[in-house]
């Protein structure tokens, strides 16, 4: 669907939801789920997801389950959301969030 058709269907509706739902949404936005696999930088597989909104621009964000996620968009044409995607970033070493340790001394939050 060209961006111009996929536009005045979001705003149809749009008009369509505001008639129906007596509360207001203040944002609305098409998504498409792709899901694919890649090789990454060290050549081991990686399944990935690649999901697309559509607001009047393309945003795009890819995770590959494990907690990586690249993300790109804000173009008006599919082809450069995707050529903006922070590809790398799916190749780098995850490091999960890591609560700090209280350091000798501190007062945490339940100590009052």
């Amino acid at each position: 669907m060209e961006s111009n058709e996929a536009t005045e269907e979001l705003r149809r509706f749009k008009a369509v939801l505001d008639a129906c739902e007596p509360r207001r949404m203040s944002s609305l936005y098409q998504v498409t789920t792709y899901k694919c696999e890649r090789e990454d930088s060290d050549g081991k597989h990686q399944d990935i997801t690649i999901e697309v909104r559509f607001d009047g621009n393309y945003h795009v964000e890819v995770s590959d389950g494990r907690g990586r996620v690249a993300w790109g968009g804000h173009a008006q044409d599919f082809t450069r959301a995707l050529e903006t995607v922070g590809w790398d970033d799916l190749d780098r070493d995850f490091k999960p969030f890591e609560q700090p340790r209280s350091s000798p001394g501190s007062m945490s939050i339940a100590d009052g």
